[in-house]
């Protein structure tokens, strides 16, 4: 069915991932609040909800994974680039840096795999 356990984990991710996107559209959003403490435009919420939506989906088609976990990276490294140096709440960045290396690691799978089989997914 699937060929590999890593690819269970990266469908999670994107799920994960488009859910939160999803989630910035609503008006219960939780980064309101910390989105207004860091003087952020309303627009940047709709992006950052839409990059994610965007990226998590790139997840799911083997070409495009390397540009989604660019994308989501990029998201997540901002969260804690925020919480270190805006808050000064390192261990509040502890998540997104979970994630970032979770990111990391699908990309070392995928580009590994490309690597051993290259005309495989042509």
């Amino acid at each position: 069915m699937w060929k590999s356990p890593a690819v269970a984990i990266r469908l999670l991710v994107a799920a994960f991932f488009f859910y939160v996107g999803l989630r910035k559209f609503t008006p219960a959003a939780g980064g309101l609040l910390l989105l207004a403490q860091i003087r952020a435009p309303e627009w940047f919420r709709s992006f950052n909800g839409v990059l994610q939506m965007t990226g998590s989906a790139m997840l799911i088609f083997d070409r495009m994974v390397l540009i989604g976990v660019w994308f989501l990276g990029c998201t997540m490294l901002a969260a804690m680039v925020t919480w270190v140096a805006v808050f000064n709440e390192p261990s509040r960045a502890l998540p997104a840096g979970l994630m970032l290396a979770v990111l990391a690691g699908i990309a070392a799978h995928h580009v590994r795999d490309e690597v051993r089989a290259p005309d495989s997914r042509l």
